[in-house]
């Protein structure tokens, strides 16, 4: 097996919340078979430009890669193994899987945490171009990045500034915080509340001083009745933000637990 990327094994670890007895190296020999697959396609294609457009015929066509757009929620479609078996899902992780494997047939494409819809860029020789691997490889215009921005923060207007402030690559470490917040927001929405701590334990392990994942933690912790760490966290939250929307009903539940466990220091 040659080297797989890194991001690759660790979306596989993210996975293992929602299949956990799931087996990472058969998801990663799966993968290398897309790579093998990808490698022998484009190995006499020229330019940056018709290699990607080979690419895109590879992925979307040939491999069958596409949004779910019926089902976007389930929480099958931010795992990259399940994405891999069934070429469906949400922005996120097709594109995690679309710029790992152009990467290894020597495109230039990378990650882009865009606010509301992860997106890919693509250095080719004659300029970056934007891409969207939930609307088949679509090439985002100047407009269509303005209006994705518009829709997030209900602005009817988006500088150039703005704009390519939320354009850079995006680190791995972002990308992979993205993904289990995500799967965070789903179980709760789920109200799956094991799930969910799961994940906003990863999250913390990235991110230790993520003020709305230390609330969101002392939360799960106090309707799962663990108090101590609940009011841990949840203090916690109070110190990192004090002056927060939501101080008032914090402040609340903290006191209803010091009510019900006064030794609770």
């Amino acid at each position: 097996m040659t080297d797989y990327p890194e991001l690759i094994l660790q979306s596989l670890s993210i996975a293992r919340v929602e299949f956990p007895s799931l087996d990472i190296q058969a998801e990663l020999a799966e993968f290398e078979e897309l790579v093998s697959l990808a490698n022998n396609e484009l190995t006499e294609v020229g330019t940056d430009q018709q290699r990607l457009e080979a690419f895109n015929r590879l992925f979307f066509e040939e491999l069958g890669f596409i949004g779910d757009h019926e089902d976007y929620y389930n929480p099958r479609n931010s795992c990259v193994n399940a994405v891999m078996e069934t070429r469906c899902g949400i922005p996120i992780s097709l594109s995690v899987i679309y710029f790992t494997l152009a990467q290894t047939v020597g495109l230039d494409a990378y990650g882009i945490c865009f606010p509301g819809h992860f997106l890919v860029g693509c250095q080719l020789d004659n300029g970056i171009i934007y891409l969207d691997p939930y609307d088949e490889g679509k090439e985002l215009s100047t407009t269509d990045l303005n209006n994705l921005l518009e829709q997030v923060f209900d602005t009817p207007s988006v500088g150039e500034a703005e704009r390519n402030k939320w354009l850079m690559p995006a680190s791995q470490t972002d990308i992979l915080t993205r993904m289990l917040r995500n799967l965070k927001d789903i179980y709760f929405r789920e109200g799956d509340q094991y799930k969910a701590l799961d994940t906003v334990n990863r999250i913390l392990e990235m991110d230790p001083e993520s003020a709305d994942d230390i609330r969101d933690r002392g939360l799960l912790y106090y309707h799962m009745e663990r108090l101590e760490p609940a009011i841990l966290d949840l203090t916690r939250y109070l110190k990192l933000i004090p002056n927060a929307e939501d101080t008032e009903t914090v402040r609340k539940i903290l006191l209803d637990m010091h009510e019900d466990e006064p030794s609770v220091h």
